[in-house]
């Protein structure tokens, strides 16, 4: 919006809406999140089944469903990362301290900004 639209806006009626979204957008987001620990574990328990039985590929009418195993390098945390440097500098740790402190502290920023409702505190009857 440019500014002259932003004084013909009316504020108040932009935050009610803000908050009316974001209330729908929590519920939608419990509901999908149930959806997807339910799906995970009929995923598991298909899988399971599947190389117990050795079975490779089950046909259905919407195609083929295949078990595939993937494998992704776990992340770099600071603990892995002085272990591993350690390794690396034959037992120095403090080389290793060194390095894992420089990394960490050259490491990129990224920045990003949200908006943030902190519910109203009111005070407790006395």
């Amino acid at each position: 919006m440019e500014g002259s639209e932003l004084q013909t806006v009316d504020l108040a009626s932009l935050m009610k809406e803000w908050r009316q979204l974001e209330t729908e957008i929590e519920m939608i987001g419990a509901a999908i999140k149930e959806k997807r620990k339910r799906v995970k574990v009929v995923r598991d328990m298909i899988t399971k089944t599947m190389k117990a039985k050795g079975v490779g590929t089950i046909n259905i009418k919407a195609g083929a469903v295949h078990v595939r195993e993937t494998k992704a390098k776990a992340p770099i945390t600071k603990k892995y990362l002085v272990s591993t440097l350690t390794d690396f500098f034959n037992g120095n740790e403090e080389m290793a301290a060194k390095c894992a402190a420089f990394l960490d502290e050259h490491r990129p920023l990224k920045t990003t900004n949200k908006l943030q409702l902190d519910p109203l505190v009111s005070p407790s009857p006395k």
